[in-house]
C-alpha cells in the first residue's frame, strides 16, 4: 500500500463510518484531515465539528531478514479526534470520549477485518494501540490509534529514474 492509497482507504472510512461522516464537498462537514504531529497541539476546535478521522504523517523504514526479503515497515498513527467546549463540563468530556473510544474500536474492526478481506495488504493486526489524547489547549480529546503495515521493497533501479553519469 502506497502512502497515496493509505489516505484514500482512510478517508473512505472517515465517509462511510456513520459517527465521523465525512463530507468532502461540505466544508462544515470535513472531517478527514492529513496532519503533522505539531498541528494536533493547536487549537484545532476550530478547524472542524463532531468526530473527525486524522491521518498523522509520518515515515517508514527498511526492514531486511537477511535474505532477499526486504520490506518497507510504516508505523503510523491515525486520530480519531472531537472538539470540546468547556473543558470543565465533565459531562459533555465523558460523552465526547465515549464516542472517540467506540469509533477507535469501529476502526480497529475495520483494519482487522480488511486485513483478512485483502482490502488492507501489510497490516499487521498485533500493532494496533490506541491512548487517550487531550490537546494542551484543553480544546480537543480522543485516541491516537498506532498501527503497523508493511510493503514488499522495491529494489530494482529504474535507469529513467536517473540522470546518465558517467564520471560517477
Amino acid at each position: 500500500m502506497s502512502p497515496t492509497e493509505e489516505k484514500e482507504y482512510f478517508e473512505r472510512a472517515a465517509m462511510s463510518n456513520k459517527m465521523i461522516a465525512h463530507q468532502p464537498e461540505n466544508p462544515s462537514e470535513k472531517r478527514f484531515f492529513r496532519w503533522a504531529i505539531e498541528e494536533f497541539e493547536s487549537d484545532i476546535s476550530q478547524r472542524f465539528n463532531g468526530i473527525a478521522l486524522v491521518l498523522e504523517k509520518a515515515g517508514f523504514r527498511e526492514e531486511d531478514n537477511l535474505s532477499d526479503n526486504r520490506y518497507l515497515v510504516f508505523d503510523r498513527a491515525f486520530w480519531i479526534l472531537t472538539p470540546i467546549s468547556d473543558i470543565n463540563n465533565l459531562e459533555e468530556l465523558e460523552s465526547k470520549e465515549d464516542d472517540c473510544y467506540e469509533v477507535a474500536l469501529q476502526m480497529y474492526a475495520k483494519l482487522v477485518n480488511d486485513k483478512q478481506l485483502g482490502k488492507f495488504k501489510g497490516y499487521e493486526p498485533n500493532s494496533f494501540q490506541a491512548t487517550m489524547f487531550q490537546n494542551l489547549m484543553g480544546t480537543a480529546v480522543g485516541y491516537r490509534c498506532q498501527y503497523r503495515y508493511k510493503t514488499p521493497a522495491p529494489t530494482e533501479l529504474n535507469p529513467s529514474d536517473w540522470n546518465t553519469d558517467t564520471t560517477a
